[in-house]
């Protein structure tokens, strides 16, 4: 029946949909666990080195990082595979017109997949931002951070362009340089984001206008009988 068959076939491009956003999420996610973690070690460098020089190991002092960045995503696993597993599926399902009720179960390995991805990307960015301060001698860790070196950037050897900026965007602009990887980081996680956004809004106003060609434009009649 075509109810049937548009049924399934709407199914098979929620499944490729659904096949892009989650490597979108993890990539912002891995992002965001990065500069999170990047700061909190940073702004812990005195009790690092402190705790260096009294006689812990790299590891036990990583180890605290590490396991606050498991407990989290841990915590948030669980949390998204018993809601998530329920709820989107019960929206999706239920837009469809007269569907009778059906069972949604959990997915086990789909749940094991997304939380070993999860801690992966969460703990392989903890072990970049540690690696950084634990490879620094105790000494250097307890004295504040030297800050960078300024350097000119490209847009100052532009004259023309650069003197018509104000202080703000000066300022600005010599920061994101300066830092490249915070740059990246904004840059790459807005994009995600805005991505993710885009997209939504693109599907329903595909889906509304479809719907409205549809049963507006080219099916006039209330009823058919097969």
């Amino acid at each position: 029946m075509v109810e049937y068959d548009g049924f399934g076939e709407n199914a098979n491009r929620m499944r490729a949909i659904g096949k892009v956003f989650p490597v979108m999420f993890f990539l912002v996610a891995a992002l965001i666990s990065l500069t999170g973690m990047t700061r909190m070690v940073e702004e812990q460098r005195i009790e690092i080195g402190t705790m260096k020089a009294l006689g812990y190991g790299n590891f036990s002092i990583a180890s605290k990082y590490l396991g606050y960045a498991l407990l989290a995503t841990a915590g948030g696993s669980i949390l998204g595979v018993l809601t998530g597993e329920k709820i989107l599926p019960y929206i999706i399902i239920y837009a469809y017109p007269h569907i009778p009720k059906i069972y949604v179960p959990y997915h086990i390995s789909y749940a094991v997949m997304a939380s070993a991805a999860s801690i992966v990307c969460t703990m392989g960015a903890t072990l970049a931002s540690c690696y950084k301060e634990l490879a620094a001698e105790p000494a250097v860790l307890m004295r504040p951070p030297a800050p960078k070196e300024g350097r000119r950037i490209l847009l100052e050897r532009m004259p023309f362009l650069w003197k018509h900026l104000n202080f703000t965007w000066k300022s600005s602009l010599r920061n994101l340089f300066r830092y490249k990887k915070r740059m990246f980081m904004t840059v790459f996680g807005i994009a995600g984001s805005m991505a993710l956004m885009l997209v939504g809004y693109g599907i329903r106003d595909s889906i509304s206008d479809i719907v409205k060609l549809q049963y507006t434009d080219l099916q006039r009649y209330d009823a058919m009988i097969i």
